[in-house]
């Protein structure tokens, strides 16, 4: 068993999520998520080297428990 198994982290919970991969999960715009961003109410993202950003599934899932919960 690996060491991720053992800690309890599911399959793909360090794969890497695309700027256009994180609009789709969360049905926003891109200029949504920049608005965000811009603001500091949206998730951490990485810049790449060549400019590109990038943000861990496990960081995106951990910013959306932060947000209110809606009945």
């Amino acid at each position: 068993m690996s060491a991720a198994r053992k800690k309890g982290h599911r399959p793909g919970d360090s794969a890497w999520m695309r700027m256009v991969e994180v609009c789709e999960a969360l049905d926003v715009a891109r200029s949504t998520i920049d608005e965000w961003r811009a603001t500091g109410r949206g998730p951490r993202f990485v810049r790449l080297p060549n400019g590109q950003l990038r943000i861990r599934r496990v960081a995106l899932e951990a910013w959306l428990e932060t947000l209110p919960k809606v009945a």
